[in-house]
């Protein structure tokens, strides 16, 4: 079966095979039922036989999201519809593919730095806030500067719940 990649990959459009392609999208059946397999295939051909100063231009710096925008914004020149559109939702779905699991990852080892054995009662919303503060944070939280409103609304967040407590 092929990689992703490789669908992807405008260069090589002309040595793959619908059967593989097929594959991949009989892995995600949402996408195109199997009703219209045989206009997937008519497109597949009809994008690979198409000649390349049809298609938009690629070239080394091309970005492959940009190069399948343009693919999907082709159209028909007899009924003016667009001429790839089980194709190009295809190419999308696959661009969201995350090519590793690195980012996951990264999240999981956040999440350990900050729920530590010293730190083990933190409530889950708590955990989901300070994980969303590290990930959306451009700086060392030592080097976190916050404003005033800030820093009064959280005085005032914490009176109000000192005072929930009884404390």
């Amino acid at each position: 079966m092929i990689c992703q990649g490789l669908w992807l990959l405008i260069a090589e459009r002309g040595n793959l095979d619908f059967n593989d392609t097929l594959k991949i999208v009989k892995r995600f059946p949402v996408l195109v039922p199997s009703t219209q397999f045989a206009a997937l295939e008519e497109e597949f051909i009809d994008y690979q036989v198409s000649p390349v100063d049809e298609l938009p231009k690629f070239d080394s710096d091309t970005r492959v999201d940009s190069y399948w925008a343009a693919v999907s914004a082709m159209t028909n020149k007899i009924t003016r519809t667009a001429r790839f559109p089980l194709l190009t939702r295809v190419t999308r779905a696959m661009c969201c593919i995350p090519n590793s699991n690195a980012d996951c990852e990264r999240v999981f080892s956040m999440v350990k730095k900050i729920h530590t054995e010293h730190r083990a009662s933190l409530d889950n919303s708590t955990l989901c806030d300070l994980l969303t503060t590290k990930i959306n944070s451009d700086c060392a939280c030592c080097q976190l500067k916050p404003d005033k409103d800030l820093l009064k609304t959280a005085k005032k967040a914490c009176v109000a719940y000192n005072k929930d407590c009884g404390n």
